[in-house]
């Protein structure tokens, strides 16, 4: 999620979701993006940041809070 508190007012994003390939599998060395209808109104291109949370936006964009990870077989492995 863009923060700690995403969902609760606090900012945009109705599709959050990391970078897929044609077969629906998460890309190795994909990104994490943010696209809003609103956001396109602002004229601001799509927010991105790494799996591990660096933002990659042109925007002043913090970086995102991120829990361990881990890549294994193409699948995204989340530690609380």
């Amino acid at each position: 999620m863009p923060e700690r508190f995403w969902g609760h007012g606090s900012g945009f994003c109705s599709d959050f979701s990391p970078t897929v390939d044609a077969n629906n599998k998460l890309l190795a060395q994909g990104e994490i993006i943010c696209k809003d209808k609103i956001l396109e109104q602002l004229y601001i291109s799509d927010l991105k940041w790494s799996y591990s949370g660096k933002s990659l936006s042109k925007w002043v964009v913090e970086d995102l809070y991120s829990p361990k990870y881990e890549m294994q077989n193409n699948v995204l492995i989340l530690s609380m």
